[in-house]
């Protein structure tokens, strides 16, 4: 099995990940609410692709570096599975963002981004797109200050790929100003292989995911945002599963080990088994609104989560990673 070498995307300061007293284990809690009301495919696609496009107030040049990685991982259940990232520019520009297609002939199974600066700012990725719906062949990302702030950043989207038959299921709350919102994206007939969702949010920027779960069987993605500084403007959530036939995926957790406590940054992998390697990723910060996820990277043989308060929050939280593999 070949794997990536080099310096990892958001190594500059990370903090090493805790040991973990149980690295990985079968999901058995949060499952969300059942997946209701999801959109046809390309009614949801187009509407998720108007919001991204519309509510922008900044974006970046051209992509600054891109990357791939393609290899015969011939342990995976993932044919041709491969990874390719682009990268914004860095600068100080409070909205950013970047696409990558996959190679052609492969679509996306997974979704991932990290977030790089000098420090550890509060930047929230407000929509992670796989796009078009009846056939995802591309990854989308926008990243928003949370808090505008004069430092330079930059935000890099992860597309996982592959020889695999998928689509993309939607679904979307109401567009109100009610502070915390939850949705479950489902796949009928089919099994959960990556994640995303979309935020839209014209007037505010506060929104902040602060969890993607997937149900133990794998039927569905449900996440869950609440807004860092509650304002009286309407935003909305949608929820998106990639799905796929069955290959076999399996669910990984991992959280941080007791006891709980407030530091800053937080950083968790889930780790896949046997003749697995992760496709999709999904987390929970267990605190809502104070807490954002820097990188979501679904590596081949971990899922890893970094996130860091966005603000100055004396409660403790506990961070846990979800990755699924195939």
């Amino acid at each position: 099995m070949t794997r990536i070498t080099g310096s990892h995307p958001n190594a500059r300061g990370k903090k090493p990940p805790k040991v973990l007293t149980s690295s990985i284990m079968t999901k058995a809690g949060r499952t969300g609410r059942a997946a209701t009301g999801v959109a046809a495919v390309a009614l949801a696609t187009c509407a998720v692709l108007a919001g991204i496009t519309g509510s922008a107030e900044a974006t970046t040049g051209p992509p600054r570096t891109t990357a791939q990685v393609t290899a015969p991982h011939a342990l995976t259940s993932v044919p041709s599975r491969t990874e390719v990232t682009a990268t914004s520019a860095y600068n100080s520009n409070n909205v950013k963002t970047i696409a990558k297609d996959c190679p052609a002939g492969l679509r996306v199974v997974g979704t991932g981004y990290f977030i790089k600066a000098a420090a550890e700012p509060a930047v929230e990725v407000t929509s992670l797109v796989a796009t078009p719906a009846a056939a995802p062949t591309s990854v989308q990302v926008r990243a928003v200050e949370v808090q505008p702030f004069a430092g330079k950043w930059e935000v890099i989207v992860k597309a996982v790929c592959g020889d695999v038959a998928t689509t993309v299921s939607t679904a979307r709350t109401a567009f109100n100003s009610v502070n915390t919102k939850t949705k479950s994206a489902g796949c009928s007939g089919s099994r959960v292989i990556g994640t995303g969702y979309f935020i839209r949010e014209p007037m505010t920027r506060t929104p902040v995911v602060g969890s993607i779960g997937m149900s133990p069987a794998l039927s569905a993605v449900t996440v869950s945002a609440s807004e860092a500084f509650p304002t009286a403007a309407n935003w909305s959530l949608t929820a998106l599963a990639i799905c796929s036939p069955d290959l076999g995926q399996t669910l990984v957790t991992a959280t941080e080990p007791p006891p709980a406590d407030s530091d800053f940054q937080e950083t968790v992998d889930a780790a896949c088994q046997g003749n697995t390697e992760t496709t999709g990723a999904g987390f929970d910060t267990n605190a809502l609104g104070n807490v954002v996820v820097s990188t979501l990277n679904p590596a081949p043989l971990v899922a890893e989560t970094i996130a860091n308060e966005d603000q100055t929050y004396a409660p403790n939280w506990t961070l846990e990673s979800e990755g699924i593999c195939a």
